[in-house]
């Protein structure tokens, strides 16, 4: 290692960890929890670099960093994380050691869903409206809510134990869904009720410097019917936004909602609405690259590594936009398993000789226990396929079409 060339990579998992080994030129020191290296063993390598650790003791993670770096002689030259669970470590880390970083008041404030949302209209940033609902309210409390709304948890992403509510019955049926995951203390709130908002849902990456937006990629969600709400059946790259909006109307919104939760410098990804009206809705927004699949598809699609660009980035390189004019239409199918079971077996004979096929990970999750959501939202997501569509087809046709053309074996599992 060079004395002040590595950068530290906050909690990640074993398949990001071997993807910046292989593909990133930077020095890079892995701070990971021990259990992620455990389950990584078979499947993937054991950097050279690499602390393992609990990371849900701080001070024994900072003690650690601290006498690696003094034993090893070398200095950090940034921090990156990836992922929503590790950023208020990574935060905490960036402090102590003076490395820029968003602080732990803007984590706290991206992460917990109703606390972003005051913060928002705060600053005239357009969200819905959001109410904090707890274990303990009342029928009355509950008629006070806009119907339909969005119930979910105060923090988490993806469409985890999010729920379309439209009467305060079901409100009640759907904290008796979240709370019995989310453990609440006394009168702590658990959950947050938000007005739902009807429109196409979308999400980008942005990086901001400065108070200076860049685009860097933009998705329009294709969403899944009859799975949890919100829960993105495929990701269609890049969103075919007006001009006007990618140029003028989305960096203004995003360079607001940034400031509004006192980020200065960061790449950021945001979901958000684009209503009937043509109104953009802002839903969350956290200090860090898209992940799920969105990597593979830029990578695939585009030939962008989005990974080792958040690195370089965490060094204090300029970041160039991902999305070109040029770029071609690329899709990523995610792919859920229709029931529970084991994964005995499944036929991509059909997707392999597609000419449209970039790739797909499918193979991989042949063995696995399958258990549908709410009681587990990741074991049914099997893998993605990454495809390049005919242009002269319908899209969603298409997106439908490969979804059928895998043939999926699942066997019973007896208790």
């Amino acid at each position: 290692m060079r004395d002040d060339d590595t950068i530290l990579i906050v909690g990640t998992t074993a398949d990001y960890i071997e993807w910046i080994e292989c593909r990133s030129r930077t020095n890079a020191l892995f701070l990971t929890a021990q259990r992620e290296r455990e389950r990584a063993v078979g499947k993937f390598h054991t950097p050279e670099h690499e602390i393992l650790v609990d990371l849900n003791r701080p001070d024994l993670c900072l003690q650690l960093l601290q006498d690696y770096l003094r034993s090893a002689q070398t200095d950090l030259a940034g921090i990156a994380c990836f992922d929503d669970e590790s950023l208020p470590l990574a935060a905490l880390l960036a402090n102590e050691l003076a490395l820029e970083f968003p602080s732990e008041d803007a984590i706290r404030q991206c992460l917990d869903k109703h606390v972003s949302k005051q913060v928002w209209h705060a600053h005239g940033v357009p969200c819905p409206n959001a109410q904090s609902i707890s274990c303990h309210s009342t029928e009355r409390d509950l008629e006070t809510l806009s119907f339909p709304c969005v119930l979910k948890p105060h923090s988490g992403s993806g469409s985890e134990r999010v729920f379309l509510c439209h009467t305060p019955e079901q409100v009640h049926e759907a904290m008796l869904k979240i709370t019995a995951t989310t453990k609440g203390i006394g009168d702590r709130v658990t959950a947050v009720a938000e007005t739902f908002i009807a429109g196409t849902e979308f999400s980008c990456d942005f990086s901001i410097t400065d108070g200076n937006v860049q685009i860097l990629r933009t998705a329009r969600k294709y969403l899944a019917s009859g799975a949890p709400l919100g829960t993105a059946l495929a990701y269609i790259l890049p969103a075919q936004l007006s001009p006007r909006m990618v140029d003028t109307v989305l960096p203004d919104i995003l360079a607001r909602a940034a400031d509004a939760m006192g980020i200065s410098r960061a790449i950021c990804m945001v979901d958000f609405i684009i209503t009937d009206d043509n109104d953009v809705v802002l839903l969350e927004l956290s200090p860090r690259m898209g992940g799920d699949c969105l990597p593979h598809i830029l990578l695939e699609g585009w030939g962008i590594d989005t990974i080792s660009a958040t690195v370089e980035f965490a060094r204090g390189t300029p970041i160039s936009p991902w999305l070109k004019e040029s770029a071609p239409t690329v899709v990523g199918l995610r792919v859920f398993a229709p029931a529970p079971g084991m994964v005995a077996g499944i036929d991509t004979h059909t997707i392999d000789s597609d000419p449209r096929l970039l790739s797909h990970n499918l193979h991989t999750c042949l063995g696995r226990t399958v258990v549908l959501p709410p009681e587990d939202y990741s074991s049914w997501l099997l893998g993605h396929v990454i495809f390049q569509p005919y242009l002269a087809e319908d899209l969603e046709d298409q997106i439908l079409e490969l979804r059928e053309s895998l043939c999926l074996h699942l066997e019973e599992v007896t208790v």
